[in-house]
């Protein structure tokens, strides 16, 4: 019995994180000076509280290409601190759970059509349901693999299967779709949209050269700034070539002196303060927090 209820936790452990995504609810509070209240979907104040969050002019100015793109209208856009630069919560096809993109706060202003290309980015992952896709992925595999191990292997190897299977099967279908939303985040840009795609992605890539200044560091991270342990994602130089054969379709030139002077006015130096961030969670969280930060854009 212990076998068995060992060896499928994994699979619904997976099961319960798609359940999660499914019924992914935005946590509001209205405060008053009595103390504070959880406000929940479907109360008269939760549209009101949304309207209030300093994000707001963000869903104002991407709601015309969220009804473009057939995105449900409830789709939010909160800035909050994240690992990453953008990230989402939720699906499309199950609407009675929030779902959201969450910013990092100062983004937005900082580099406007960056913001929006990555936005759109995420955008994909709620269209077409991957963060509960890629869960029921994991769940099918994982359980696969531990009737597997339960009808043939010994308890530990059969544990050891079951948890190679699921990471290795959450890396393949992450890796192709965050592919998918690259392309349907090109396919939906404006051309400054599109150069600010490749201008963010420059910046992560250069802000990661300039971290090679240990052994370990050089081990983990490319001499072309792509991050070696980052197994979820595209590497950088495959997403900027992509973006680039993109401009290059549409007849668009870069001027290259007139973005070098838009990454060193404000991306830099916000992926500089973005870094240090990132440092201070994994230095906190060791293994964790590296693993943790991957999951970002």
């Amino acid at each position: 019995m212990s076998l068995i209820s060992g060896l499928f936790t994994l699979p619904f452990g997976a099961a319960f994180h798609a359940y999660k995504q499914a019924r992914f609810e935005l946590p509001l509070e209205q405060r008053s000076w009595f103390g504070s209240e959880r406000v929940y979907k479907g109360d008269p104040r939760y549209a009101q509280i949304l309207s209030t969050l300093p994000s707001s002019h963000i869903k104002s100015a991407m709601q015309p290409f969220l009804d473009k793109a057939k995105i449900r209208k409830d789709l939010m856009f909160i800035e909050t601190p994240t690992l990453g630069f953008c990230s989402a919560s939720g699906t499309n096809m199950f609407r009675n759970g929030d779902a959201v993109v969450m910013v990092a706060p100062g983004f937005y202003e900082t580099d406007k059509d960056a913001c929006s290309w990555i936005m759109k980015h995420e955008i994909s992952h709620i269209k077409h349901n991957d963060l509960f896709t890629m869960q029921c992925v994991q769940f099918v595999c994982q359980l696969a693999a531990s009737i597997f191990g339960m009808c043939s292997l010994s308890f530990l190897p059969a544990l050891g299967v079951a948890f190679t299977v699921g990471i290795v099967s959450q890396a393949l279908f992450l890796q192709w779709r965050e592919a998918k939303a690259d392309d349907f985040a090109i396919e939906n840009s404006s051309d400054e949209e599109l150069k600010g795609g490749r201008r963010i992605l420059m910046a992560m890539q250069e802000a990661d050269i300039a971290k090679r200044n240990t052994l370990w560091k050089r081990i983990t991270i490319s001499a072309s700034g792509d991050n070696r342990l980052d197994v979820l994602h595209p590497s950088i130089t495959s997403r900027i070539q992509k973006i680039e054969r993109a401009l290059h379709a549409r007849n668009i030139d870069v001027d290259i002196e007139a973005e070098r002077r838009k990454l060193d006015s404000g991306l830099k130096a916000y992926i500089t303060n973005k870094n240090r961030e990132i440092k201070a969670v994994e230095q906190a969280g060791g293994t964790f927090g590296i693993l943790k930060q991957m999951w970002s854009f």
